[in-house]
Parts: structure tokens; C-alpha cells; sequence
């Protein structure tokens, strides 16, 4: 291109179609935050709360915690007595009818009468026939009953295990819904971070979109201009080839661009259940300050640290629950019948009689107490891995902290730099352009220049993405999302 400055006059006077036709600086033309917003609004803070609502995980907890609570409820029913009713019918057969005499036999009492009346003695005749009528008067036949019908209940209370079984396990219970509790709202935080991470990729994405399409709109008019400049001699075929590699590329770039949008909004669709549809308009908003965290602070409120020491507390009930299963067992119980006949009536009638019973058991089985010691070494072993998981896990939350505190000051920290770099980005093409119309400058130059405002746009959006997201993850760390 010719550079001197009379040659500059005569082309600019020649040709002042051509120069018009060079596109203008894009800072009043064009607005990024504009761009990414187009499209079915949606706020970070209604996507975190679709995606609450669509998330299938938060279901799972939430059942989990249901199922927590019940077995509360079903652990401290094992504090009452035990109630037992039952009805049994029964029939004997398979023998003949008998029956069992008690008292004397009726022919043998008979004879006896006979010999007893042939004494002669008026005194000793009397006495003997008293005492065989007394035998006569207590002769009983004891009738076998075929049929035999039975009403019960019974009631057992097991003392010694309400005190060394059943509240350990309720302590177990509740500590292991504390733990689904916990768990749930782990859940929900890493859920809603989920959605904003999602949310924020949107953003970075129809950003990196907004820029590539704006970069084809100002390659093309570059390549008007120099292809009008090319038809009138005053650039090389060379420059041309250059406009249409510049175009080319642009358009690769677009391609790129449009999938990853389309990638960014599936995944957020998918985690708020929403149906595919067009992309979502996001608006970055303003955005606070970072703040102060106290790893102390974030170690006693993480949702994850309190799920671990409640299951640390479970396995520490569950222990002595395992323990009482050796000790000797005491039970009291009490039985009331209505039997027909009833078996501790002697002799049996074929009618229904009323009995009850009042006692108490003591039972030890060794081989109970042995399985119990193995079982409590076991849980022992697996609480002190859980201790020592909580440690570690404080350690990283810690640490975990410490970073995010970091990056979302240093992220705050680049905002300035990357917006002082868009502004700069602007001036140079702005220069480099007019210089491309004073002639001072070629198309290579102007591209870069070009090139240069596009990745420095790119820049300035995933800075205040990047913010955004530090402020999430600082949040998240710290147990306040």
C-alpha cells in the first residue's frame, strides 16, 4: 500500500466511496451485556431455584429423610409392651372315644356291695357299706374333648432392653436423621451451585457468541471495502485473499461459537427440566463484594462436616445398642385365656373357662455377648474411620476456604485490568483504522488490531464471569449458599 502522504490525498480524494465503505469504531455500536441478554430472560437466582425444584438428587434426600424419620418412629414403638392376641380352633381324632374313670369302678363297687351285705355283723356290715358308698359318691369320668377352641393374649415387656437397647437406638435414629438432614441440604447448596456454574457457562458462552458475530459483521465490511479498494488499483489481490481468509475464519469461529451455546443451554435446561427451546437471555447484573470468611466459620457449618459428626454420633449409639444385645435379657409378661377346656383345669369340661398368668424371665445367652463384643469392635474401628475422614475433610474445607477467598479478590482484582484492557483494545482499533484510511496502515494491521478488541471483549466478560463465579465458589466453601 502507498504510504506517502500526497499519494494518501490523491487516494483519498479519488476514492471516497471506497474509505466511507470501512467500517466505524464498535464502541457506541456494539454491547455485549446486550447481546447475552437477548432471548427469554432469566436471572442467576431463578435458575438456581428451577433448578432446586427440578432436581432429582433433592428428591432422593428428601426421601432419604423421610425414611429417617420413620425409622425414628418405628425405633421408639419398641418402647411399649408387646401385645399378642390369637384365636386357635382345634380337633382331635385318630382314636376311639374313651374316657377315664376316677374313683372306683362302677361294677367293681357293685360286688362290693354284695359281699358287704352278706356280713353279719350289724356294726362292721354299716361301715363297710358306708365307705363303698363314699367311693360310689366320688366316682368321676373324665371325658376327652375332640374339640377344643382357644382366645389369648398376651403381654411382654422387656424391661432390661429399654434401658440398655431401645433409647441407644433411638439416639441412633435420630443422629442418623440428622445426618439425611444435613445430607439434604448439602444437596440443595451443591445443587444451586450447580445451576449458577451452569448459568454463568451461558453467559461466558453467548458472550464468546455475541463477540464472534460482530466480528463477522466487521469482517465482511472490511472486505467490501478492500474489494472496492482492489477494484480501483490502490490494494493488491494479496490484501483481498486476506479480507476472505479473515471472513473464513470468523465464520469458523461463529460455528463454534453457536454449538457451544447450544451446548451451555441443554446443560442448564437439563438440570432446571426445562424442554429444549431457544437459548436463554442472561443478565449479569450487578455483583457484591467479596467477603470476609472464617475458615473456623465455614468448618462448623458446612453441611457435609455436620452430616459426618452425626454419623459419627450413630455409630457411637449403635455401639452401645450392640453392646446390650450381650447383657442378660429381663422380661415381664402377662397372659389372659379363655379356653375350651381349658388345659389348667382338672378335669377338662367342654366349656369355656378364664385364666390369666403374671411373670418375669431372665435370659443369658454367652454366645449373644460374644457376637456382641466382635460387633462393637467393628463399629468402634468404623467410627474411628469416620473421625479421622472428619478431620481430613476439615483440613480441605479449610484450605478450600482460603482459595476461593482468594480467587474472588483476585478476580475482583482483574475486573479493572480487563476492562481498562477492553477500553484500550477500543482506542487502538479506532486508531489503527483511521490510520488504515489515512493510508498509514495496511489490512493486516487492521485485522490484528481487530483481532486484538475481540479477545480483549472476551476477556472483559470472563472476568466479570469469572467474578461471579469466585463469589459462588466462595459462598459454597464457606456454607452460605
Amino acid at each position: 500500500m502507498l504510504r506517502s502522504s500526497t499519494v494518501l490525498l490523491l487516494t483519498l480524494l479519488a476514492l471516497p466511496a471506497a474509505a466511507q465503505e470501512l467500517p466505524e469504531p464498535p464502541a457506541d455500536a456494539f454491547d455485549l451485556s446486550a447481546a447475552i441478554a437477548d432471548g427469554t430472560p432469566l436471572s442467576a437466582a431463578a435458575a438456581a431455584d428451577a433448578a432446586l425444584a427440578a432436581a432429582p438428587s433433592l428428591e432422593r434426600a428428601r426421601a432419604l429423610a423421610r425414611a429417617a424419620e420413620a425409622q425414628i418412629a418405628r425405633t421408639r414403638a419398641a418402647m411399649l409392651p408387646r401385645l399378642e392376641l390369637s384365636a386357635a380352633y382345634q380337633r382331635v381324632d385318630g382314636f376311639e372315644d374313651g374316657s377315664i374313670a376316677l374313683g372306683g369302678d362302677p361294677a367293681a363297687i357293685e360286688a362290693a356291695r354284695a359281699l358287704a351285705a352278706s356280713v353279719t355283723d350289724p356294726a362292721a356290715r354299716a361301715l363297710w357299706l358306708g365307705t363303698i358308698e363314699q367311693q360310689a359318691a366320688g366316682a368321676v369320668t373324665i371325658a376327652i374333648p375332640r374339640d377344643r377352641v382357644r382366645f389369648s393374649a398376651r403381654l411382654t415387656w422387656a424391661a432390661s432392653d429399654l434401658f440398655f437397647s431401645v433409647l441407644p437406638a433411638i439416639e441412633a435414629s435420630e443422629a442418623g436423621a440428622r445426618v439425611r438432614e444435613h445430607e439434604l441440604e448439602a444437596t440443595r447448596a451443591a445443587t444451586r451451585r450447580s445451576a449458577l456454574e451452569a448459568y454463568y457457562g451461558l453467559a461466558r458462552a453467548r458472550g464468546a457468541h455475541a463477540v464472534t458475530v460482530e466480528a463477522q459483521r466487521q469482517a465482511r465490511a472490511q472486505r467490501a471495502s478492500v474489494e472496492a479498494a482492489v477494484r480501483a488499483g490502490y490494494l493488491t489481490v494479496a490484501d483481498q485473499h486476506a479480507a476472505d481468509a479473515r471472513v473464513a475464519e470468523v465464520e469458523q469461529a461463529l460455528v463454534a461459537a453457536e454449538a457451544g451455546v447450544e451446548v451451555a443451554d441443554a446443560a442448564l435446561r437439563m438440570l432446571m427440566g426445562r424442554e429444549p427451546g431457544a437459548p436463554f437471555g442472561v443478565a449479569l447484573g450487578e455483583v457484591r463484594a467479596a467477603a470476609a470468611a472464617d475458615p473456623a466459620s465455614a468448618v462448623a457449618t458446612r453441611a457435609e462436616l455436620r452430616a459426618l459428626r452425626a454419623a459419627i454420633d450413630a455409630h457411637r449409639a449403635a455401639g452401645r445398642v450392640e453392646e446390650a444385645r450381650g447383657y442378660p435379657r429381663l422380661a415381664l409378661f402377662a397372659g389372659a385365656d379363655l379356653a375350651n377346656p381349658n388345659p389348667y383345669q382338672i378335669p377338662p369340661r367342654q366349656e369355656f373357662t378364664p385364666s390369666w398368668e403374671l411373670g418375669a424371665m431372665l435370659v443369658w445367652a454367652p454366645n449373644d455377648t460374644l457376637s456382641a463384643v466382635h460387633r462393637g469392635d467393628e463399629l468402634g474401628a468404623e467410627r474411628a474411620a469416620l473421625e479421622a475422614r472428619l478431620v481430613e475433610l476439615e483440613r480441605l474445607v479449610r484450605l478450600e476456604v482460603a482459595q476461593s477467598v482468594a480467587r474472588a479478590r483476585a478476580a475482583e482484582r482483574g475486573i479493572e485490568a480487563a476492562h481498562a484492557a477492553e477500553r484500550a483494545a477500543e482506542a487502538a482499533y479506532a486508531a489503527r483504522l483511521a490510520e488504515v484510511r489515512a493510508g498509514r496502515a495496511t489490512t493486516a494491521e487492521l485485522f490484528a488490531a481487530e483481532g486484538q478488541l475481540h479477545r480483549a471483549r472476551l476477556a472483559a466478560l470472563d472476568a466479570e464471569v469469572a467474578r461471579r463465579l469466585a463469589l459462588v465458589h466462595a459462598d459454597y466453601a464457606s456454607g452460605r449458599l
